[in-house]
């Protein structure tokens, strides 16, 4: 497969847009309802879970994915790659990021559970969203994910620095094993907690 930007689906018909491919992994982009962001994984686990959308243009799953920036907000490194397909003018921009910034300072109360076929599974965590790091924004979740993935620090140290740097509370230890279950899930093999 080329390394050409273009749409995939999934088993239940969620749809992506691959962006990058390297020899090793693939970054793409998910539908997801808080907000567009590139996420990264190894072609064989992507391939797994994701075929081609045959005979749907890439400029047409662009416009739609900006259409969606527009709603719930995106990175401006999603941004960039929608840019390389279709034309994206600073108007597009300033409303991808005025969403993304009023998505990020949404703060539920507690997180909710959605029942599954095999009883309940707990959501996502809700955590508060938008620190700037020079690049767009990063998020509790971003940091979460990225501190597992080094697999350099035990679970009380990852809490320690993302609670240090989103000033969460104690009661939110628990989600770094469920972030590194979700990492699991998405196929990435997160290390084992230390």
């Amino acid at each position: 497969m080329s390394n050409v930007i273009g749409p995939w689906y999934d088993r239940q018909r969620c749809t992506c847009i691959q962006v990058n491919r390297t020899a090793t992994h693939v970054e793409y982009v998910p539908f997801e309802v808080l907000g567009l962001s590139v996420h990264r994984m190894t072609i064989t686990a992507f391939e797994e879970r994701y075929k081609p959308m045959v005979g749907y243009a890439p400029e047409q799953a662009c416009q739609l994915y900006l259409k969606y920036a527009e709603t719930i907000g995106a990175t401006n490194e999603v941004l960039k790659y929608l840019g390389q397909v279709i034309n994206i003018d600073e108007k597009d921009v300033e409303m991808a990021n005025a969403k993304a910034k009023t998505a990020s300072k949404k703060t539920p109360a507690k997180a909710k559970t959605k029942a599954t076929a095999k009883g309940k599974a707990a959501a996502a965590p809700k955590i508060k969203a938008a620190k700037s790091n020079g690049n767009g924004s990063i998020t509790a979740a971003r940091m979460f994910q990225d501190l597992i993935m080094v697999g350099k620090h035990t679970d009380a140290e990852i809490f320690a620095k993302v609670q240090a740097e989103f000033n969460l509370d104690d009661k939110k230890k628990t989600y770094v094993k469920w972030y590194r279950n979700y990492l699991t899930k998405q196929g990435k093999n997160p290390p084992d907690a230390r």
